[in-house]
């Protein structure tokens, strides 16, 4: 299927995957010298993390040290837990400009190996603003607005909206920076 655009292939993969209940995002995306430009789009969860060596085995081994030298209770801290929401899914689509000037695409694995969720709440891309609600979130912050009632207005307008208080709280700390800037702090 032939698009005009990069940018409007990018807008079917993404309306298309959230359709469908997954998020897509670009891989990789080069244009090298004296040839056509070309894309990678996959799921989000595309490839598994790199694998490292766990820091409870490191701390395990080290233990045996620790309660030599010092006391039981540094010896027995816990490792901060951390996860990836990859997961090896290989869903993947090349996009390549073809010499008529059109974007073509197509389907290098169409397979996913995880559930679809329902909702996209938790995903970073839908949870973004677009820029007409980046001008409504700045014009009612400027209202001294609360952010409850900013990301209320913002869903009323779009019903699929998946934003979340914290995004509002973010987008309005980085106006206050972008204000800030060049001003003294005193």
């Amino acid at each position: 299927m032939p698009f005009d655009s990069r940018e409007e292939v990018l807008n079917w993969a993404q309306s298309t995957a959230k359709k469908c209940g997954f998020v897509v995002i670009i891989l990789k995306s080069d244009a090298p010298i004296g040839m056509r430009a070309r894309s990678s789009i996959g799921c989000e969860r595309y490839c598994a993390s790199a694998p490292k060596m766990s820091k409870a085995k490191n701390l395990k081994l080290d233990a045996e040290k620790l309660c030599k030298e010092k006391d039981k209770a540094e010896a027995e801290q816990k490792p901060k837990e951390t996860a990836s929401k990859k997961c090896g899914c290989l869903f993947k689509l090349n996009v390549k400009h073809a010499l008529d000037d059109k974007w073509h695409v197509t389907v290098v694995c169409g397979v996913h190996n995880h559930k679809f969720s329902n909702n996209l709440i938790g995903h970073a891309y839908p949870e973004r603003l677009t820029k007409p609600e980046r001008v409504i979130l700045e014009d009612l912050s400027k209202t001294s607005a609360k952010p409850k009632d900013i990301l209320a207005s913002i869903k009323d307008m779009n019903r699929e909206n998946v934003t979340v208080i914290k995004t509002i709280y973010n987008e309005r700390v980085r106006l206050r920076w972008i204000e800030a800037q060049g001003k003294t702090k005193m």
